[in-house]
This record gives C-alpha cells, sequence and structure tokens, in this order.
C-alpha cells in the first residue's frame, strides 16, 4: 500500500517501481548527512541540496556525496581554501560549495 504523494510507475515489463519514494528516500539520507557539528558547514552543504543537487551532473552528486563522508574538520579546510583536494571532482565540487548559491 502506498502512502499519501507517492507515485509508483509501471515499466514496459509490468514491474512497479517507486521512484518518487526512492528519490526522496536519497534525499533525505543525503540531507541528515548534510547536517554537522558546525553551523558553517551545514549551512553550505545543505544550501548546495537545496539550489544545486538536483541539477548537478552525475559527477558532481558522486564528488558531494563523497565529500559528506570527510570529517568536519578536513571538510572545513577544505571549504576555508586552507587545504586543496587531491582529486580534481572534489576540488570542482568544494568550488561550488564556496561560490555564490544560485537565485
Amino acid at each position: 500500500m502506498k502512502g499519501k504523494g507517492e507515485t509508483v510507475s509501471v515499466t514496459s515489463s509490468g514491474e512497479q517501481t517507486d521512484y518518487a519514494s526512492a528519490v526522496s528516500s536519497q534525499r533525505a539520507q543525503i540531507y541528515w548527512q548534510c547536517r554537522r557539528g558546525m553551523l558553517e558547514l551545514d549551512l553550505l552543504l545543505q544550501a548546495f541540496l537545496d539550489h544545486r543537487y538536483e541539477h548537478a551532473l552525475p559527477e558532481e552528486r558522486s564528488a558531494f556525496e563523497a565529500l559528506l563522508k570527510y570529517p568536519d574538520a578536513l571538510l572545513f579546510k577544505y571549504i576555508m581554501g586552507r587545504v586543496v583536494p587531491t582529486d580534481s571532482q572534489l576540488a570542482h565540487v568544494v568550488n561550488l560549495l564556496r561560490g555564490p548559491t544560485p537565485a
């Protein structure tokens, strides 16, 4: 039984998928990972999730999700520009986090 607001689509083979539910669940999980021990990180990470994540390229999404696994102290150093990630895709996403949030 589906809850209110959940959509079910049927594939050509007749299999049901809860795409909207899966996307919503994944986003909720990522949102929870954006909640950190530092308010500054919370604000920057959640702003990226709210304003950029949906339209980001798959490799940018992967890099963002990878950054969420880093400890707060290192992530803060990345965002403050004190340390630059050696991985170019991580460095790219850090630059996006540091830049202005699109309107």
